[in-house]
């Protein structure tokens, strides 16, 4: 850019700032917070579509159909061919890079509260109906290991659906599964699906299988890869926790859970077996 580009500019822009500073309401210029967020209204609603020219000019003349696509600088206007030169798929109301903020948000939140959130951060309003079908219609790739399995944990638990309001509470459950040092999954109500994804990783020939004890655990651990690969594992955690219940003397439950932290099963097991104190 040369200096008088620089200059150019400039001098425009002074005069633009001056003319949306007119027709901002007196009660937007109490706040700082107030200013910025007029200010980011107005380069969303005003500014922002006069620079069209940077999509229009990427994306080639064209014809077809013209269509709105909301984006994060604000609504874009093109046509069908060049939407689809710019990567933006048919049909799609939504800039690329917007759909990211969304599944970004909605993947650790409500629909509700992304819509709101998305407002607050970027200043552009996606109706959480919207951000559902997105979701919907998104498939996102199954996380693959790079290398061999060998080791993973399982674990469970509940997660509460949104329900309308004054409506009681309705909570579902899921199971995780980590293999470690590398990466992780999530099945909502769907056990079949985790144990297929596990047996479709590349797997070592011993496994280690750590988990909490429970039986839904341990069932789908009896599922994956052959009995001669698994090694399971009951966690240090809930080893304690269920040794503690075995009750006794405090110094024979120091005295197994030294042993049992020092790989000496047998003669823990023998404390309790023995009857003695």
């Amino acid at each position: 850019m040369t200096p008088e580009e620089q200059q150019k500019i400039k001098i425009n822009l002074q005069e633009i700032a001056e003319i949306l500073y007119k027709n901002t309401p007196v009660d937007n210029l109490q706040s700082f917070e107030s200013v910025e967020l007029s200010v980011r209204e107005h380069l969303i609603e005003t500014v922002a579509p006069e620079i069209s020219v940077f999509f229009n000019s990427a994306g080639g003349k064209g014809s077809g159909r013209k269509r709105t696509i909301k984006s994060c600088v604000g609504e874009i206007t093109l046509s069908s061919k060049q939407a689809q030169r710019l990567g933006v798929k048919k049909g799609n109301r939504l800039s690329p890079n917007l759909e990211k903020c969304c599944l970004l948000l909605v993947g650790n939140e409500s629909f509700a509260n992304a819509e709101r959130d998305l407002k607050m951060l970027t200043g552009i309003n996606v109706p959480h109906s919207t951000q559902h079908r997105l979701l919907e219609r998104y498939k996102l790739p199954e996380p693959e290991t790079t290398e061999k399995v060998e080791a993973l944990s399982i674990d469970g638990g509940n997660v509460r659906l949104r329900t309308p309001l004054g409506e009681e509470s309705v909570w579902r459950n899921y199971k995780a599964v980590k293999v470690h040092g590398q990466v992780g999954a999530a099945f909502f109500q769907n056990n079949a699906d985790l144990v297929v994804w596990v047996n479709s990783q590349l797997k070592s020939e011993a496994i280690t299988c750590l988990g909490d004890g429970h039986d839904g655990v341990w069932n789908l651990f009896n599922q994956i890869g052959t009995i001669e690969q698994r090694r399971e594992v009951l966690d240090w955690y809930h080893l304690i926790e269920n040794l503690q219940r075995v009750g006794g003397s405090l110094k024979r439950l120091r005295r197994a859970q030294n042993q049992l932290w020092q790989g000496s099963t047998v003669e823990a097991i023998a404390e309790f077996v023995g009857g003695y104190e």
